[in-house]
């Protein structure tokens, strides 16, 4: 009987999901011009239904904390044994997971385009490079090129790949994990100033960028004069440039957010004409776990 039950149980569920992925796809394939009038004239109800989002986190705890689970999560990857790796973390960012591999005992590089380690992490080779036009170091060098929170701020993500492929040893492993991807709910990456989900599609170039002014932008533990870069790329070009025949992939995870559709549904104007999937406005983080090729 509790059998029976929850098959029908997960039916329903099934169902009524199945009606919103169409209800939603329908909202985004429809032939019209994308109009924020409605929305933008909403701002301020739109402001303040929203709770502001909880800080990243750049305290000395908040730091040991993430660079610990990235390292648990990444060394998880790696094959059992005592042997030294190779390790690039790019966008290296304050350098806490390099930190850590130094610990176990990994020989460490940095890279980022400047440099903001924290003093922990001052000790550990450093390069100051943009992966997007060339990593300044010898082909097949590392056993674990890593890469956190960078790939939906690269200008050239398929380059950026490349480097990182080119450097890694045959047999090595290369770890991705980031978002939100541009599409999904806080992909726009202002949510510390625009508290709604898909401000980018609510309201038009013009209308952020005033509002952005005037409400100013924190990002990386600080005020900034303007958000971070955003390539705008979809999850099927990403994998489009991992999907090759020199790389193997290990593992793969997409988490989704679909706990913020229901502003599709309330201002479908804004959407529509846009070229989007529903995979698109749902697929926020991305996991990748690639080997290169022997």
């Amino acid at each position: 009987m509790l059998t029976l039950f929850r098959r029908v149980r997960d039916a329903r569920r099934g169902a009524i999901r199945a009606r919103q992925v169409a209800s939603i796809n329908a909202i985004l394939s429809a032939k019209a011009t994308p109009d924020t009038r409605r929305s933008e004239a909403d701002f301020e109800s739109l402001q303040n239904s929203y709770q502001p989002r909880p800080e990243y986190g750049y305290s000395s705890l908040s730091l040991f904390e993430r660079a610990a689970n990235r390292a648990t999560q990444v060394l998880k990857r790696v094959p059992p044994g005592n042997r030294t790796l190779r390790f690039l973390d790019v966008g290296a960012g304050d350098g806490m997971l390099g930190v850590l591999f130094a610990a176990a005992g990994h020989d460490v590089t940095l890279c980022d385009l400047e440099d903001w380690r924290t003093n922990s992490a001052k000790g550990l080779r450093f390069i100051a490079a943009d992966c997007c036009v060339g990593l300044p170091r010898h082909a097949d060098e590392f056993d674990l090129v890593c890469s956190f929170n960078s790939f939906e701020h690269f200008v050239d993500p398929s380059r950026a790949f490349a480097e990182m492929l080119r450097v890694t040893a045959p047999g090595g492993l290369i770890y991705l994990d980031f978002g939100p991807l541009y599409c999904s709910p806080w992909g726009l990456h202002a949510y510390r100033s625009l508290r709604m989900p898909y401000p980018q599609f609510l309201f038009s170039p013009t209308f952020t960028s005033a509002k952005l002014k005037k409400l100013g932008v924190f990002d990386l533990g600080k005020s900034r004069n303007e958000l971070q870069n955003l390539n705008r790329w979809k999850f099927q070009e990403f994998a489009a440039v991992w999907n090759c025949a020199k790389t193997e992939i290990i593992a793969s995870h997409l988490i989704s957010d679909e706990k913020q559709l229901n502003i599709i549904v309330e201002y479908p104007e804004c959407f529509r004409g846009r070229g989007l999937s529903f995979q698109d406005v749902t697929c926020s983080n991305v996991i990748i776990v690639l080997k290169k090729r022997i």
